[in-house]
């Protein structure tokens, strides 16, 4: 860690979230009312027409050399929090502290017990815990260049030292026992590998679980699953013993929705495979859970004459 929390959050719940490719969006205006209002309007909207770090960060640059006072600063932070939604840039740790840095210095720091005790309403304050809200929402960790920042404006004891230290504390805690962690890829991974993360997560490995991970159909619909070698070879053929098929049961990455098959034992409700596919909510499944129940019956001979039956639900 990079500092030690004094105050600890009783706020647990902790989303992680991965990038969003940015985008912006057709017909977003952002508008800023207050001091050097159109300004601000002009540099943000310009910034906007091709969002980036670089683009971002020279409007803010040509901002604060333009008013050695920082006039304006309350109106161009919250147009800044506009920006990041407008171009989904709201993943960016380095545009956060960008905005931060706007807030003025040697103006808003307790200078007395008494003022940590009861601190001055500052609508500053409260401006830049909406900064560290919108971070937080947005699964983003402050690192010590966020800490530092807020340190040199607001002081030690302010509000937004101690919010700061509370969500790099509450982060790190909860970063590896998070059960929706996206492992080895990000938001901008392409559907196929987000369907064979999901059955990894769900199987647990090959040697953990005793299921055998294969790629069943490369083409779209791309299907991936996961099939219990043990249980499948326990399966005896019997015309009074039904395969079932279920699904889709959503699970999550992230925030990213994800959708499998389930093969079970009808009798003893033993899971004899799991099936993840790319294939999108308008497209028809029957390509897909077709190749997984083919490929399933291929390897393990005894499943072939069993009778299934399809128990699906509509996502």
């Amino acid at each position: 860690m990079l500092f030690t929390p004094r105050i600890l959050s009783s706020r647990c719940f902790i989303r992680f979230h991965g990038g969003n490719a940015p985008k912006t969006r057709p017909g977003v205006v952002i508008r800023v009312a207050g001091v050097r209002g159109d300004e601000i309007e002009r540099l943000l909207n310009d910034a906007a027409s091709a969002p980036s770090r670089a683009t971002f960060q020279a409007a803010t640059a040509t901002f604060l050399a333009r008013d050695k006072h920082r006039r304006g600063h309350m109106g161009y932070v919250r147009g800044s929090l506009d920006y990041l939604d407008a171009t989904g840039l709201a993943n960016d740790l380095a545009l956060y502290n960008t905005i931060l840095d706007v807030f003025p210095r040697d103006r808003f720091q307790n200078r007395t017990l008494m003022d940590a005790i009861w601190p001055k309403a500052h609508p500053q304050i409260d401006c830049a815990l909406n900064v560290l809200q919108k971070m937080e929402d947005n699964g983003v960790r402050p690192n010590s260049q966020t800490y530092s920042v807020l340190l040199e404006i607001f002081g030690r004891a302010s509000l937004p030292v101690q919010k700061c230290r509370r969500i790099a504390y509450w982060f790190d805690r909860f970063e590896t026992n998070d059960p929706y962690r996206l492992v080895g890829g990000s938001r901008e991974s392409s559907s196929r590998d987000l369907a064979r993360f999901t059955l990894e997560r769900i199987c647990g490995g090959e040697q953990r679980y005793n299921y055998e991970i294969e790629v069943v159909r490369d083409s779209d619909p791309f299907v991936t699953c996961g099939i219990h070698s043990v249980k499948a070879k326990e399966f005896h053929d019997d015309r009074s013993i039904f395969l079932q098929v279920t699904g889709p049961h959503r699970t999550w990455l992230q925030d990213i929705e994800q959708y499998y098959y389930v093969l079970l034992n009808q009798k003893h409700q033993d899971i004899l495979s799991v099936a993840t596919t790319d294939a999108s909510e308008n497209e028809p499944k029957h390509l897909a859970l077709n190749s997984w129940l083919t490929h399933v019956q291929s390897k393990h001979v005894n499943l072939s004459n069993a009778r299934v039956l399809f128990s699906l639900t509509h996502e």
